[in-house]
């Protein structure tokens, strides 16, 4: 979509250190490529844009541990509980590209 273009280009605007936590709706309005918004209808945008694309390398990277343990943990046959939690770890990551 072109919000995601404009959170986009806000992102590679301030690649390191983002424009701050909680600054996209006050910030976004140079890099829009539609009407305004006040999110970027993305949480992997939102967070490249306000904290930088090593904070996003970051999350990923907690987002990958905690599922990777999650299916060891089911796999080892430790109950229905590990398998929940991966199946909530997947909803997650999938529900946050929206």
């Amino acid at each position: 979509s072109r919000t995601w273009e404009g959170a986009a280009a806000m992102a590679a605007a301030h690649p390191v250190f983002g424009t701050g936590p909680g600054t996209f709706a006050h910030r976004y309005g140079p890099h829009a490529r539609v009407a305004w918004t006040g999110q970027a209808h993305s949480t992997y945008l939102q967070t490249a844009a306000e904290q930088g694309f090593p904070a996003l390398l970051a999350v990923a990277a907690a987002w990958a541990a905690a599922l990777f343990c999650a299916l060891r943990a089911a796999r080892g046959g430790e109950g229905i509980l590990p398998a929940a939690v991966a199946g909530a770890l997947l909803v997650g990551v999938s529900r946050a590209f929206l």
